[in-house]
């Protein structure tokens, strides 16, 4: 399996999509950081740390999630259709030790990536006078990489049964959903019938991946961490992952 995820790694390496992800997080941290970005809300301009901050995480929280779902859409089906499984089959290498070994390279793959925004969210902690709070971005690197780890094993085990178009789909429509999370929940409350019933569906059929993100945000601004989140978000990656060893994927 290791051989296999170094294997993956480099081919994860040669693909544009993680280098452009890289960039425009990058970019996108910078004209934060910068202080020249005109964000406000309700009139009121955004500027600060306090304010600023938490933004900058929603940034490198949905940069990591969509470049984890775009790397794992057609892994999977990209290796199928080569038809060169034969030769990890006679390796005694079973299918769900080669999926999750593939889907493991995304993730660490994404996890890289992670380690240059994060680098960057480090320099603005610097820029800012919060060099103390640097310890602490280490285990929010740490917590924030659970959603790149949902979103990843979600889309791998989509694209074993399903197409590639269809299995990114779904797979946006969840991670959507789990950034938007508490939006979603307030609105629900704004409306009665089948309209309130639907949201409450997705919210309870969606991982709350801003909790995640809102945990990883305190624990570098002093909060303490909602523990039953966390939990309830480590169930949610252990349910999917266990779905590798369950699902089969025909020949291509």
């Amino acid at each position: 399996m290791i051989t296999l995820i170094q294997h993956g790694l480099q081919e994860r390496a040669r693909r544009r999509e993680l280098f452009v992800f890289i960039a425009l997080g990058l970019l996108l941290l910078l004209f934060l950081g910068s202080g020249n970005a005109a964000l406000s809300v309700n009139g009121e301009p955004i500027t600060g740390f306090t304010m600023l901050f938490p933004v900058i995480m929603h940034v490198v929280n949905a940069t990591l999630c969509i470049l984890a779902l775009v790397l794992s859409v057609h892994t999977i089906p990209e290796e199928y259709r080569r038809k060169t499984s034969h030769l990890i089959w006679v390796r005694g290498i079973s299918q769900p030790a080669y999926h999750f070994s593939l889907a493991l390279a995304n993730f660490l793959a994404v996890a890289l990536a992670g380690l240059i925004l994060y680098g960057a969210v480090g320099l603005y902690l610097v820029k800012n006078g919060e060099g103390a709070r640097l310890g602490a971005l280490l285990l929010s690197f740490g917590m924030l990489s659970i959603n790149t780890g949902i979103i990843t094993s979600l889309t791998s085990v989509l694209s074993i049964v399903w197409p590639p178009l269809v299995a990114g789909l779904l797979s946006f429509f969840v991670l959507l959903a789990g950034i938007l999370h508490p939006v979603l929940e307030w609105v629900s409350y704004w409306f009665d019938g089948w309209t309130a019933s639907v949201l409450r569906a997705v919210l309870r059929i969606t991982p709350d991946l801003d909790a995640i993100r809102s945990m990883a945000t305190g624990l570098i601004q002093g909060t303490a961490p909602d523990w039953h989140g966390l939990f309830t978000a480590l169930l949610w990656l252990y349910g999917i992952s266990l779905l590798f060893f369950v699902l089969r994927k025909k020949e291509a």
